[in-house]
């Protein structure tokens, strides 16, 4: 923030980064839950991840007999992870083109995992019309890539 980025987010569970952004008036992501309580005038959305939908599919598997151990990588399709409501200080157009990602996203149309990615070491994964393949593919070795590009949603 004493860079001068005027949007934060992160990767951990704690509220600091909201409620810093905050205090330095600059906008924030909030991760794991809802954040926007802690920071209501810097949180402009937060991820948020809904362990149950794992857990009840986890445990139905047990109880059927058909728990096979192996890793379990869903999404925003299986209600894993979401998006709140982005906040009201929001412009509309902002909304809508979030509301309208995650829309692409659910329908297959947006693949976040598509095209090139470039991993931590300036290794370049996938090409620009690839369709990575998701789950343990993605993630061998460690997550250890950032996206080249972004995606335009038009």
């Amino acid at each position: 923030l004493d860079m001068n980025c005027d949007v934060i987010a992160q990767h951990c569970d704690t509220v600091y980064p909201q409620t810093l952004a905050q205090q330095k008036g600059v906008y924030s992501i909030g991760y794991n839950s809802d954040m926007s309580k802690e920071a209501p005038e810097a949180c402009l959305c937060s991820v948020i991840w809904n362990w149950s939908a794992y857990y009840t599919s986890a445990v139905q598997s047990v109880i059927d007999g058909t728990w096979d151990g192996s890793n379990y990588y869903g999404g925003m399709n299986e209600n894993l992870v979401s998006i709140t409501p982005i906040a009201d200080f929001a412009a509309a157009a902002t909304k809508e083109k979030v509301n309208m990602a995650k829309q692409q996203i659910l329908s297959g149309k947006n693949g976040v995992f598509d095209g090139v990615i470039k991993t931590n070491t300036g290794a370049e994964v996938g090409t620009v019309k690839d369709v990575l393949e998701t789950g343990a593919n993605v993630i061998t070795g460690g997550i250890n890539w950032y996206f080249k590009t972004v995606k335009v949603i038009e």
